[in-house]
């Protein structure tokens, strides 16, 4: 039962990421670049790429090959942090807020979900909120509050 719902949680990402590129093909972006952009914006317009890997729970080394392809595209501006010369420091530039204020429109994910009740929508929120905070607490992370 474990197995079978790891690998549906698991399945479930991927397909509904897969919709999520499909739909931003449109932009030249991916959902895991949007989602870079998306954690620079939340984290106040300028972050580190430390800053970003911990925000997304993902390793700084694909952070920061993502934030290469985002810079070829003129979506992210790189400079050195005046702080500290090693970091590198993430601000989006007027191309990457177009593209992120364009990528929140997800009409395919919403079909998608849209096989979902209200309700059904609700308590799946609710379920995957307390295995993401439990798991967050297995890593060592503080839960989220959002």
């Amino acid at each position: 039962e474990l197995f079978r719902l790891s690998t549906l949680l698991r399945n479930v990402g991927h397909i509904i990421n897969r919709v999520r590129d499909r739909e931003l093909r449109q932009h030249d972006v991916t959902a895991r670049q949007v989602s870079v952009l998306g954690a620079i914006k939340r984290l106040g317009g300028e972050a580190t790429i430390t800053e970003v890997s911990r925000r997304l729970l993902r390793d700084p080394s694909t952070i920061f090959n993502i934030t290469n392809v985002l810079h070829r595209k003129g979506l992210i501006k790189k400079s050195r942090d005046t702080a500290n010369r090693h970091w590198v420091c993430l601000t989006l530039t007027a191309r990457g807020e177009e593209i992120y204020e364009k990528s929140l429109q997800k009409e395919k994910v919403a079909l998608t979900m849209s096989a979902l009740t209200p309700e059904e929508r609700r308590q799946l929120v609710s379920c995957l909120e307390i295995l993401r905070d439990n798991g967050l607490r297995e890593l060592g992370f503080p839960p989220e509050n959002q």
